[in-house]
């Protein structure tokens, strides 16, 4: 996770602020019920004083429901 790490350093961002989830290996574009537990941790670790959001990930994904 070098450019998670990276980027919370250049931004001085604690790392109690990062919240990593996992998305099925293999799977491209995720089904609504695919996508529900990782949205659902998502949300139930964002802390409320958070008021911007970064995103990273490894390999393309896209989500039907949007």
């Amino acid at each position: 996770m070098l450019a998670g790490d990276y980027y919370l350093n250049a931004r001085n961002i604690p790392s109690k602020n990062l919240i990593k989830v996992s998305i099925p290996l293999g799977i491209k574009v995720l089904s609504e019920e695919q996508f529900k537990p990782v949205r659902d941790k998502f949300y139930a670790d964002l802390r409320p004083n958070i008021q911007v959001i970064v995103s990273m990930w490894t390999t393309p994904y896209a989500v039907r429901c949007n």
